[in-house]
């Protein structure tokens, strides 16, 4: 008995990754992989391999690259051995999401199941949401007054791009006044998911003089920084003397020394 040499059937690679676009701008960028085999019999009487999702709906195959289906595909061939490249692409108008599936590759000479060969290629996706961002309005007002006790008030508009999930809070932020937000002080708040508004901002009390401040918007969810306001903002801390500061005892009748307010 002269034993034939055992059919194979063989893929590329097991896994087929990073299909992936922005909401709204899918389908994904097309992958491939290859399948091959040989030794595979009866020769020349069309044999068949196919090829087919296992949740199906989320990718779509092809194997010219051109015309894509989410469908099981098939192809035929003749002869004992062949080589099909599977183009595959996550599909467009999926939510933003991680997907997953599994394509089984399997061949059959009977055009019966089960296959008499099986391979499986993990396949993976992300559909991630439009990049958030925030741009400050212009804001007015500037010089800002305050005092030591005595905060001043400011309006700070804001535009956004992207979506932000229920519970987002918008949050105005306090450069020092050199315009850095390495440690920026919360001036105001409003909780919104639209994509523009108006803060009413209070800058604090005791804030110290200076011509360099500059004010964002920054939001909680998702976590987004915001572009400052982009112009030079001025606060000046005012502070009161009084003179003369010695105690007066003044005479019913007499004038007591004059005093004098110096607002700095």
């Amino acid at each position: 008995v002269v034993l034939g040499t055992a059919p194979t059937l063989n893929v590329s690679t097991t896994s087929v990754t990073a299909m992936d676009y922005i909401f709204g701008n899918g389908p994904s960028a097309v992958q491939s992989f290859t399948v091959t085999g040989s030794n595979l019999s009866p020769a020349g009487t069309g044999n068949n391999v196919i090829f087919v999702s296992s949740s199906g709906g989320l990718f779509e195959y092809s194997t010219d690259n051109i015309t894509f289906t989410e469908d099981v595909t098939s192809f035929t061939f003749t002869g004992s051995s062949f080589s099909q490249i599977i183009y595959v692409q996550l599909k467009a108008g999926l939510a933003v999401n991680t997907y997953s599936d599994v394509v089984d590759i399997g061949y059959y000479y009977d055009n019966n199941s089960p296959f008499d060969i099986e391979k499986t290629v993990n396949l993976s996706g992300e559909v991630t949401a439009v990049a958030a961002t925030i741009s400050t309005g212009t804001i007015t007002g500037s010089p800002f007054c305050v005092t030591a006790s005595t905060g001043a008030s400011v309006s700070v508009p804001f535009t956004s791009t992207g979506t932000f999930n229920a519970g987002n809070v918008y949050t105005a932020q306090l450069s020092n006044n050199a315009g850095s937000f390495a440690s920026p002080v919360n001036i105001g708040t409003v909780t919104s998911v639209a994509n523009s508004g108006t803060i009413t901002a209070t800058i604090p009390a005791n804030t110290a003089t200076g011509t360099g401040y500059r004010i964002r918007v920054v939001a909680s969810n998702p976590t987004t920084t915001g572009a400052n306001n982009g112009t030079n903002l001025i606060i000046n801390l005012a502070s009161n003397s009084i003179a003369p500061t010695a105690p007066q005892t003044i005479p019913i009748g007499v004038n007591g020394n004059t005093l004098t307010v110096t607002e700095t």
